[in-house]
């Protein structure tokens, strides 16, 4: 199972699970669903670069 399937599951887990004590743990994996969407939607920004900027970088440190 991925890292995101795994962290769905938990997320449906802690909904599904409706005591005071799984709130606790709600805050948590809000946070770090939170940081895997900011790490995804960064790698993303990436990718949708135009092709005509990828590998200029490459190019400078030649």
């Amino acid at each position: 199972m991925s890292m995101i399937s795994e962290q769905v599951h938990y997320l449906r887990s802690l909904a599904a699970d409706q005591t005071p004590e799984a709130l606790y743990e709600v805050f948590g994996a809000l946070n770090e669903a939170a940081d895997t969407i900011e790490s995804l939607s960064a790698k993303l920004a990436d990718m949708e670069r135009p092709a005509e900027n990828c590998g200029k970088e490459l190019l400078t440190i030649m």
